[in-house]
C-alpha cells in the first residue's frame, strides 16, 4: 500500500511540473511581443513584478514563433 502511494505521488509531481512549464510558455506568448521594426521581442514589466514603475524589457535572441507582432515604445517614439 505504501509503495503504491509513493509512486502515485511521484507521478502527480511530474504531471504538475509539466503543466507548470506549459503554463509559463503560455504566459510568455501572452505578455511578450515581437517588434517588426527593430526585430526584437519585448515585454512591459509592471509594478506587480517588484519594480517601482513600469518599464520595458527587450530580448535580442528570443524565439518569435507565436508572438504577437506589435511595435515597441522606442520605435513608436514614445
Amino acid at each position: 500500500m505504501v509503495g503504491n502511494y509513493r509512486s502515485k505521488s511521484s507521478r502527480i509531481k511530474k504531471f504538475n511540473e509539466r503543466n507548470r512549464a506549459k503554463s509559463d510558455a503560455r504566459k510568455a506568448d501572452r505578455n511578450i511581443y515581437f517588434c517588426t521594426s527593430c526585430n526584437k521581442c519585448w515585454e512591459i514589466i509592471g509594478k506587480n513584478q517588484g519594480y517601482s514603475k513600469s518599464s520595458v524589457s527587450y530580448y535580442k535572441n528570443f524565439p518569435t514563433y507565436g508572438k504577437v507582432k506589435k511595435q515597441c515604445k522606442i520605435c513608436k517614439g514614445e
